[in-house]
């Protein structure tokens, strides 16, 4: 039983970092996903909007846990995923040092922002 969980989860996180981020590209682990804007080269603003957008989304990710354990509510995939892409974006107009474009441009392609 726990592998088929285990399974699930990380087929829903794989789903999640690919609509969010590159829909192009499939992560294998969440390790491949964490280490993938170091092959980018001297790219700043995309760096620092990714780190946001990675940042976003293992808080919704804790916090998607933390219903399912404590409150015993499953969160679901596009209730994470929206969170994190408005929350990203919250965080990149307000606090963020790097222009992130229009609310409709980052709905479609956030790191292709700068």
């Amino acid at each position: 039983m726990e592998s088929t969980q285990t399974t699930d989860k990380d087929t829903s996180e794989s789903q999640l970092f690919n609509q969010l981020i590159v829909q192009s590209q499939n992560f294998s682990s969440v390790s491949e996903f964490l280490n993938y804007d170091a092959t980018w080269g001297n790219f700043p603003s995309k760096k620092a909007i990714f780190f946001a957008i990675k940042s976003c989304l293992l808080w919704n990710l804790w916090l998607a846990r933390n219903d399912r354990i404590f409150k015993k509510q499953r969160s679901s995939f596009t209730k994470v995923a929206d969170s994190t892409i408005s929350l990203s974006y919250s965080w990149c107009k307000h606090r963020g040092k790097t222009e992130c474009g229009t609310w409709g441009s980052w709905c479609c392609s956030p790191v292709v922002q700068t």
